[in-house]
């Protein structure tokens, strides 16, 4: 199950990222999507930001992520408790709320994703999704 939930978030965020790229007529390698923790009503929901160039240009939902308006597999529940929760155990982890993962494609394969988690915008380390995705 885990090598499933790993190669299809691969999938999810490689064809978000060539498509915002395409979008904006940039490179593959200036477009990162960035996931971060927001408040809504009291309570800690998941957010994205679509950046270029590492800055925030224009926050999404995960539906736009996925490219969906209708969720048939149902990804748009799936996915962000799994976020909120690595994004949580991180704040945790740092005492700090201002925790994002940055999601980049790899420079030596584009299909595949690379995750870097910032704290305060430092980066802090590259993380894994089997560590992130903990099933």
């Amino acid at each position: 199950m885990q090598e499933f939930i790993i190669g299809e978030s691969q999938k999810i965020f490689s064809k978000a990222i060539k498509r915002y790229a395409q979008e904006a007529q940039k490179e593959n390698h200036e477009v990162s999507i960035l996931l971060y923790l927001k408040s809504e009503e009291g309570e800690k929901v998941d957010g994205y930001k679509i950046c270029y160039n590492n800055q925030p240009v224009k926050e999404v939902g995960i539906k736009d992520v996925l490219n969906v308006k209708f969720d048939i597999k149902g990804y748009s529940f799936m996915v962000p408790p799994h976020i909120i929760r690595f994004l949580k155990d991180f704040e945790n982890e740092l005492s700090s709320t201002q925790v994002d993962v940055c999601v980049y494609l790899s420079k030596e394969d584009d299909e595949e994703c690379r995750f870097f988690l910032f704290n305060a915008g430092k980066f802090i380390k590259e993380v894994y999704l089997t560590e992130l995705i903990k099933i």
